[in-house]
């Protein structure tokens, strides 16, 4: 039974996902930048000196996406080359070439299908949020469902603070209606002096309720994507659990054990 390179345990059948000529479990299969740790695809990912990295990470650190792949090695033109005189890459094998040295060379690739991510102040500001969006680290189910209680509580606080100052309104409107009306009203204290109201502007309302609401909506999806997260895993590792019990032969013993004791009741 082959070992996992990165856990060097042993890989059942079941969970087993061959790339870049090795068995790997399904969750060690993943990028080996630090900064994104991403579950990777037999495939669909890029390789350096046997490790795997997605293409995003490969592109940025390496080169352009692709590269490697046959994807940017696919033909090459020489100096004085036109369009039909090319070598294909299946004539004779090429050699492996610098990033820098492909960015410098005369090898036609359409630009539109490459994204190159450049280094220090080269960079964009898109590229440098694509890159910062792609490592950074992704959250747990714990802190998932803790944003969520946050958002929750903190939007249900600003739609009671609005539903107080609607009240205070409608107070007010009441009580200058008894005004008009030559109806002399007393404050609640006992005395006669009349409560002057400030009514809250009509931005602030608006302001208070779209943010009660965001918040709430908001917190309502962490909370889904945090038990969606903790069902995931917890179905992943009770399928883990399952496949090593029945590859030691477990689940053969408790099936015997449990034929031979209906046998004994029969």
């Amino acid at each position: 039974m082959p070992n996992c390179p990165r856990c060097q345990k042993p890989v059942y059948f079941a969970e087993r996902v061959t790339s870049i000529g090795f068995d790997w479990h399904r969750p060690c299969l993943r990028c080996e930048n630090e900064a994104c740790k991403k579950t990777l695809a037999a495939g669909s990912h890029s390789e350096r000196e046997g490790k795997p990295y997605c293409n995003r990470c490969y592109g940025a650190m390496f080169g352009p996406r692709g590269y490697g792949h046959g994807g940017v090695e696919s033909h090459t033109f020489h100096q004085g080359q036109t369009s039909g005189q090319s070598t294909s890459s299946t004539s004779s094998p090429l050699p492996q070439i610098h990033p820098h040295t492909i960015r410098n060379s005369r090898i036609l690739v359409p630009s539109r299908h490459i994204r190159r991510y450049r280094r220090g102040q080269d960079q964009t500001w898109r590229e440098k949020w694509t890159i910062f969006k792609h490592n950074r680290r992704k959250a747990s189910w714990h802190e998932l469902i803790a944003y969520g209680i946050i958002l929750n509580v903190f939007g249900a606080a600003l739609l009671l603070i609005k539903a107080q100052l609607d009240k205070d309104v409608i107070k007010a409107a009441v009580d200058q209606k008894f005004r008009d009306a030559g109806i002399r009203v007393n404050s609640t204290d006992g005395t006669d002096e009349e409560e002057e109201i400030t009514e809250p502007s009509a931005v602030l309302l608006v302001m208070i309720t779209m943010g009660g609401r965001m918040a709430n909506v908001v917190g309502t999806m962490k909370l889904y994507k945090g038990l969606g997260k903790y069902l995931s895993d917890r179905k992943r590792k009770k399928f883990q659990s399952t496949t090593e019990r029945i590859q030691n032969g477990e689940a053969e013993t408790e099936c015997t054990e449990l034929l031979a004791d209906c046998c004994q009741i029969c």
